[in-house]
């Protein structure tokens, strides 16, 4: 299944977002956290503020910002 992981680094205001293949939501979690966080930047790994399959992830209409 995929799933798409949105995060927001330290210091910074917008968020960002990753799709990764993995079989349950925590296990996407411990992928983004592996190849995004430590391996990358070491402390600056980023909060995690959403996790949704990519089936269910309804992008939000532009008409309603």
């Amino acid at each position: 299944m995929v799933y798409r992981i949105r995060f927001r680094r330290d210091g910074q205001q917008s968020e960002s977002e990753v799709v990764v293949e993995a079989n349950t939501p925590t296990e996407a979690m411990v992928k983004f956290r592996h190849v995004c966080g430590a391996a990358h930047d070491g402390n600056n790994q980023g909060r995690i503020t959403s996790i949704c399959s990519e089936t269910s992830c309804q992008p939000e209409p532009a008409d309603s910002w």
